[in-house]
């Protein structure tokens, strides 16, 4: 709870950062329970997975045009330290189980350090007058839609 940003907008449960800060000497072992329960039963509140949505102004062009507007989305504070708790246990599961190349669970990597590793694969062979071959596939939203063995099968 310590590390929560303060000033953050209550979700559909209307909590805030401040008031679980407030009362953290009795809602943390409340919480911690809740947590563990959660864990072992593999299931959150229903209010955790809501979320008011809200309109915000871009603040270019007219305020009258709704494409000057973005959406987002207010996420329960008790469902998203929830999250935060789960991360760290993958990664503390992860440590050490993954191979370095794999950079999701792992702290301070992401997205741009693999494509920062495939440019200097890439110009390492390049350098030397040798073809590279590279495919690039972003599944993030294709997990429940794509068969991996005909996926397999088309990359061998």
């Amino acid at each position: 709870m310590k590390r929560m940003k303060a000033g953050k907008v209550a979700g559909y449960d209307r909590v805030s950062p401040e008031m679980l800060r407030a009362g953290e000497k009795v809602v943390a072992g409340l919480l911690y329970t809740l947590f563990n329960l959660c864990w072992e039963l593999k299931r959150v509140p229903d209010d955790w997975c809501k979320a008011v949505l809200v309109s915000i102004y871009k603040g270019k062009g007219s305020q009258q045009d709704c494409k000057n507007y973005r959406g987002i989305s207010l996420l329960s504070i008790v469902g998203k330290l929830y999250a935060k708790v789960l991360i760290e246990r993958v990664m503390k599961e992860t440590d050490g189980k993954i191979w370095d190349v794999q950079a999701g669970f792992r702290k301070g990597m992401g997205c741009t350090d693999q494509v920062f590793s495939m440019r200097m694969i890439a110009e390492k062979f390049l350098a030397k007058n040798q073809k590279v071959f590279c495919a690039f596939m972003d599944l993030e939203k294709a997990y429940d839609r794509v068969d991996r063995n005909v996926l397999w099968q088309t990359l061998n």
